[in-house]
């Protein structure tokens, strides 16, 4: 089984919940377009989005009775409950392999029948090596080489049993390490590291609601300015129909 794990934030705290509804919603039944049953999504919340459609497959947990974040710390937290109650899930369900997607990312169909295809041992983990960033509105992408160092919707993990239980410290594996951090510690806990290098990830920015509050559009030297060009890709409806952001 794969379990798309999403965490959405509050409607308290959106700058504009009707873009991130309609983020997630379009994100929902882009993963859920495949007729593969080894395949669910899960959606952690407060609210329900705006255009919100149950399906066999989404499984919606409400966590309206956390506490809602009001600074960035607080909405790590938020994001951090959501995320275990998300495993909790996943346990009492027989495991699996899970991945993390923020609302307003997105994955690729041909990842998608890459991972149906693909059969992910007990600690082994995938990354995607390369992605497109897209600032909000934009007829443009930017290729990333190293897209699984910027956005967190980039990790494919095989967790094992153990990997759900409190270690000494009170912290579970399946917690313990933002996508920063993945890359270097799973080995140490005994994991396998492999990298996916098709162009599979579509990071959103410019867009108001984005915690790490990046901003791609503007000024920001030659350097920057030569980089960018040089990455530059015309985000063609064929591409838009790709990630499901039409």
């Amino acid at each position: 089984m794969i379990y798309f794990i999403i965490t959405l934030k509050s409607k308290q705290i959106s700058n504009d919940f009707a873009f991130v509804s309609n983020c997630v919603t379009k994100l929902i039944a882009h993963l859920l377009s495949n007729s593969n049953d080894q395949c669910k999504v899960i959606l952690t919340r407060h609210e329900l989005p705006f255009g919100f459609k149950t399906h066999e497959r989404l499984i919606d947990l409400d966590c309206s009775n956390l506490p809602v974040p009001f600074d960035k710390q607080e909405m790590m937290v938020d994001k951090v409950s959501k995320l275990e109650r998300a495993y909790e899930f996943v346990k009492k369900n027989g495991y699996g392999v899970t991945m993390q997607i923020d609302y307003d990312d997105s994955i690729s169909l041909n990842l998608l029948q890459f991972l149906f295809t693909l059969k992910i041992s007990l600690a082994e983990a995938y990354y995607l090596q390369r992605g497109y960033v897209y600032p909000e509105g934009s007829a443009w992408v930017y290729v990333d080489d190293n897209i699984y160092r910027r956005c967190g919707s980039t990790w494919i993990v095989h967790w094992r049993a153990e990997d759900f239980e409190p270690d000494s410290n009170g912290v579970k594996n399946v917690l313990k390490w933002g996508h920063h951090d993945l890359f270097d510690n799973l080995p140490k806990v005994g994991f396998t590291v492999r990298g996916y290098y098709s162009l599979s990830c579509l990071y959103r920015t410019d867009n108001g609601e984005n915690h790490s509050d990046i901003r791609w559009k503007g000024w920001h030297g030659k350097k920057r300015f030569v980089r960018d060009l040089l990455s530059i890709r015309f985000f063609s409806k064929a591409k838009r129909n790709e990630f499901g952001v039409c």
